[in-house]
């Protein structure tokens, strides 16, 4: 099942702001909002009841705006239940509706103010149902539409990854043990943060992003990556080709909330894929990185590299079905293995 998010748009035109562009995805029980800045601007977070308030260390505008949400697709109005409030060096964002959780981490390049507001309020009858449902998992296929990832010889990354997720998607479903969800089944481009959001607002317990790699040299194998921030050179490196911007090794990526437990979590999931798959092909590394699709899940998340397309036999698995078949059937039993050893002894359900 692709789970289909409604992607929104503040359309705030400035001139001297600071502000570069506010967009927001939105479900029914969970809003993301990302706040680009055209620069790195310090600021104070607080958040009560109905209003998420940021305080900025400058000027962002000397008069009180009011800033309505549209839908990019058809430049009109179609929410109402939240809307932003900009005067000098202050953003109010106002709900319509009492949020029970509110929380937001920086990605540094480009400057986003990432915020993350939750609406359920659960009581103990609502957890012991929950407890109780299946294990939710989703599957990422990197990249797609404009962006093609990396590309050799004709063969688009987008295009594999797409291929492999579908495949573990079905594997997933034939096997039934999981409520599955894709977050594209088809050519289309999404934003790195809209990728996670989907994963948040429908509760996964796990995470997995798609991806296949390149290089100068004849590097073969998988790598998996978990996200931290502490990294090697090489690592850091894939992290820049995945999010797609250069970035410097002292800029991080903050969180208002510890993350301590999903990086021993996810790390704990690559080390699970890769005792499967290794069968089938070498694992190069595990390795923890600032990729910015997992910065923004709330579960174990991991980012897998499939293979090098620049590498002839590596390539020539990644267009073999048979291959692809062994391969995500290996995956499968990992995030089975992995969900049955780890997240229920952690009491993570």
């Amino acid at each position: 099942m692709i789970f289909h998010a409604l992607f929104l748009l503040f359309l705030y035109k400035q001139n001297s702001s600071i502000i570069k562009d506010i967009k927001s995805v939105e479900f029914e029980d969970y809003v993301r909002i990302s706040l680009e800045l055209k620069e790195k601007v310090d600021f104070n977070f607080s958040a009560d009841k109905k209003t998420i308030s940021l305080l900025f260390s400058r000027e962002l505008s000397p008069r009180k705006k009011i800033i309505e949400i549209n839908d990019i697709r058809k430049s009109k109005t179609i929410s109402s239940n939240f809307w932003a409030e900009l005067q000098e060096n202050k953003i109010e964002i106002k709900f319509k509706n009492n949020f029970s959780v509110a929380r937001y981490f920086v990605i540094p390049f480009p400057y986003k103010i990432i915020i993350d507001v939750g609406f359920k309020e659960k009581d103990i009858e609502d957890f012991m149902r929950e407890k109780k449902r299946k294990p939710r998992i989703v599957i990422d296929a990197g990249h797609g539409g404009k962006d093609p990832g990396t590309t050799f010889s004709g063969i688009k990354e987008k295009d594999i990854a797409l291929f492999v997720a579908k495949k573990l998607y079905e594997e997933a479903k034939r096997r039934g043990k999981f409520d599955t969800f894709l977050t594209r089944d088809k050519d289309i481009f999404l934003e790195l943060e809209e990728r996670s959001a989907i994963a948040n607002a429908l509760e996964c317990d796990a995470f997995i992003s798609i991806h296949v790699n390149s290089s100068k040299t004849y590097a073969k194998g998988f790598e998996i990556y978990y996200f931290s921030q502490k990294f090697s050179e090489y690592a850091f490196r894939i992290a820049q080709k995945e999010n797609g911007v250069k970035m410097t090794k002292d800029e991080s990526i903050a969180f208002s909330i510890s993350s301590d437990f999903r990086e021993d979590s996810s790390r704990e999931f690559a080390k699970t894929i890769a005792s499967r798959i290794n069968k089938l092909n070498s694992v190069r590394r595990i390795e923890g990185a600032p990729f910015y699709v997992l910065a923004g899940t709330f579960c174990p998340s991991v980012l897998i590299e499939l293979g090098f397309i620049t590498n002839p036999e590596d390539r020539k698995k990644l267009k073999d079905k048979n291959y692809i078949s062994r391969l995500v059937e290996k995956i499968y039993i990992a995030i089975e293995e992995f969900m049955n050893a780890y997240l229920y002894q952690n009491s993570y359900l």
